[in-house]
């Protein structure tokens, strides 16, 4: 029982030390507190699901992404209330839940004892643990899009009518809901019913067509149904229609937000696959002295190659998008994972596991030691203003050069004071804020507090 619970623990507490000492901090990424930001705002009635808002003064209706993974944050802050943890409890959640789905896909797989090893491979890209630490959508998108992937694996090994239905239709409703979180990179999971007949046909034995091919078009019923709703419910019509003429045009278009031209090879091949290859290669070279160079058994060569698949599935378009971040490849990883473990699986025996797990704690006790710190400075200054600061009003801010272009500045004083800043050098609501030294300050203004590069003014007229 030791043998088999050591592994594990030591991979569960790789994902807390990969996660929570970076976590223990107020700050967080841009677009991560942006996110937490609009649910926060959405829970306590300011928005709506089709359309969140983001400040009084921006984004009044935020059209950007779509807006479920939002939403299911949302419903952590109604939960739980207004305070800085809860966008990480409900990152921590997510990418504990997407753990657990991973190893599950792997248990219908082979054995059960080694279900830690695909999670492990799923860890070792920087992006995975970064993309929760960061309270990034695609880490719910990739969670939504892995299990459709189970549930299709499911569906695939079902001996009845009914239950292939049942969880086709689950798989189909689990990619509705990965598009409705962060586009279209979350439709990869319904070629995966072909990818399984292709390549893993021993996972459905003896299936008859009528299944097979509930099991191909169920989860493509239910997707095309689902958009059929969207699309007549004006609400979500107009959502919908917004995000792809603001974000996802222009972004394909490369009219938005350009990326370098090699930037698939750096995020996926060196960043993805070139750090599960590394853990790969290490797993052959710890068995070679005593096993030589086995391959891997006929199972797990069809499970690599079907995962493997997959990966490159829900990859690929981004290699002719204009715009393209390592996050966006997040629901690829624990695809390309499954496919190395089945690989490495040949090679892990009693001492190769010891080693791996050895290198684990190694790990943790390095990261748990790192002291991680994101903008220090504004950090600072929004701590000092804190008491004075008003709550939940517009107040009045710097034109230039700061305050109209820092969208930082913005969202951390929406998330923390749901204050929104008018930046039009004047008081509003008897508050100015000066974020630059250069700005004039109205002669009614007497400070009331102030950081070091931060001033918060109150204001008689």
């Amino acid at each position: 029982m030791t043998g088999r619970l050591l592994p594990r623990f030591a991979v569960v507490a790789l994902l807390l030390a990969l996660t929570i000492p970076r976590m223990a901090q107020s700050a967080m990424f841009g677009d991560g507190l942006l996110h937490a930001t609009l649910a926060r705002n959405m829970a306590i009635g300011v928005g709506s699901l089709w359309a969140p808002s983001y400040t009084q003064t921006a984004w009044i209706e935020y059209y950007e992404h779509p807006p479920l993974g939002l939403a299911l944050e949302a419903i952590a802050f109604r939960a739980l209330g207004d305070h800085l943890v809860v966008e990480r409890l409900y990152s921590l959640m997510v990418l504990a839940l997407h753990a657990v789905v991973i190893a599950g896909i792997w248990r219908r797989m082979s054995s059960a004892s080694l279900d830690w090893l695909a999670v492990l491979f799923w860890l070792t890209p920087s992006i995975v643990s970064w993309g929760a630490v960061n309270n990034m959508l695609e880490n719910t998108q990739a969670l939504l899009t892995t299990t459709a992937i189970l549930l299709m694996l499911d569906a695939a090994r079902a001996s009845t009518i009914a239950a292939v239905a049942i969880r086709s239709a689950a798989a189909g409703t689990a990619v509705v809901a990965a598009v409705l979180t962060k586009g279209p990179a979350g439709f990869f999971p319904l070629v995966a019913p072909l990818v399984f007949a292709w390549l893993m046909p021993s996972t459905a034995g003896a299936v008859d067509r009528r299944r097979r091919a509930l099991a191909i078009l169920a989860p493509a019923v239910v997707v095309l149904v689902a958009g059929a709703m969207l699309a007549a419910y004006e609400p979500s019509r107009h959502n919908l229609t917004m995000y792809v003429r603001t974000q996802l045009a222009p972004s394909i278009l490369g009219q938005r937000g350009v990326s370098e031209p090699w930037g698939i090879a750096q995020h996926l091949l060196l960043g993805i696959v070139g750090r599960m290859a590394a853990l790969l290669g290490l797993c052959w070279w710890l068995a070679r002295p005593a096993r030589g160079s086995a391959p891997a058994a006929a199972t797990g060569r069809a499970a690599a190659g079907a995962f493997m698949l997959l990966g490159a599935c829900a990859a690929g378009p981004f290699a002719f998008s204009a715009r393209l971040s390592g996050h966006y490849l997040l629901p690829a990883a624990p695809m390309f994972a499954i496919g190395f473990a089945s690989l490495a699986a040949a090679f892990v025996d009693a001492r190769v596991r010891k080693t791996l797990i050895v290198m684990a704690l190694l790990a943790v006790a390095v990261l748990a030691s790192r002291r991680h710190r994101r903008d220090d400075a504004l950090i600072r200054d929004l701590t000092a203003i804190e008491r004075a600061m008003p709550r939940a009003v517009v107040i009045g801010a710097c034109p230039d050069p700061r305050a109209a272009r820092d969208w930082g500045l913005h969202t951390y004083v929406q998330r923390w004071f749901r204050v929104s800043l008018d930046a039009r050098a004047q008081p509003v609501n008897g508050w100015f804020l000066r974020s630059d030294a250069a700005c004039a300050v109205p002669d009614s203004c007497a400070p009331a507090a102030a950081g070091d590069s931060l001033t918060l003014f109150r204001c008689t007229r």
